[in-house]
């Protein structure tokens, strides 16, 4: 089992040399999303522990074994893709399982792994293939009343802008990413709406216009977002 750490830059000179999303570059008039928009629209943490850690090369027979632990099956060959796992083997799966009062905690986990999982692979984070979910995600599940305390906020919107960079490259077809995001136009929230109030209390709005690096794993953006917000006056 060889494992390869994937936990980010350890200095600045490797953002020097990436292809970024620069934040400060966007033309006057425009917006783009932030870090409130993705708190506010997906109620999604942007403070906390950076979504980094190990990706560790296993082999299917591994992985089969790893997800029997954590998601509470085991997947066909078929549905697996080196690292990553087919999302119909997870919808599939969770089909057959039927949640009461009565079922046991570890079900529960593993059934809330396995949601987590299709949320990452299909909503947050999505690859441009759109059917496949990398399994260095389900780390981050593990111990699952530890997942709250990651930054998933500025994961996505990491995972979004450099989507976004890689779109406008010669020869790319597909994008990724949480497209979503994009189809709001902006306009002031209403902060005294129900939906809204009904998880305030967890807003961070103090972390909202930080210029700070927004981490995923290997990909790190930085966000500068005194040049949209002035254009926004």
């Amino acid at each position: 089992m060889d494992r390869r750490a994937v936990y980010g830059p350890r200095d600045g000179t490797v953002l020097s040399q990436q292809l970024q999303h620069r934040s400060d570059d966007i033309p006057e008039g425009e917006a783009t999303i932030t870090l409130e928009d993705v708190q506010i629209i997906w109620a999604l943490p942007i403070d906390g522990l950076p979504v980094t850690g190990l990706d560790i090369e296993r082999s299917t027979e591994e992985w089969q074994i790893y997800c029997r632990e954590y998601l509470g099956f085991s997947p066909d060959e078929e549905a697996f893709k080196g690292s990553r796992l087919h999302t119909h083997a997870i919808m599939n799966f969770i089909r057959t399982v039927e949640i009461t009062h009565d079922t046991p905690r570890p079900t529960v986990v593993q059934y809330t792994r396995c949601i987590a999982m299709l949320l990452l692979g299909g909503l947050m984070c999505p690859d441009s293939s759109g059917n496949m979910v990398p399994l260095l995600y389900l780390s981050k599940l593990e111990e699952i009343n530890a997942a709250r305390n990651y930054s998933w906020g500025s994961a996505v919107l990491a995972f979004l802008y450099r989507e976004l960079c890689h779109a406008s490259l010669k020869g790319k077809a597909a994008i990724g990413g949480a497209l979503q995001l994009l189809q709001f136009i902006w306009q002031p929230y209403d902060m005294d709406s129900d939906r809204i109030m009904a998880y305030a209390a967890d807003f961070t709005p103090e972390l909202w216009r930080s210029a700070c690096p927004l981490i995923f794993y290997a990909i790190v953006e930085i966000i500068i977002p005194s040049g949209f917000f002035a254009n926004l006056g």
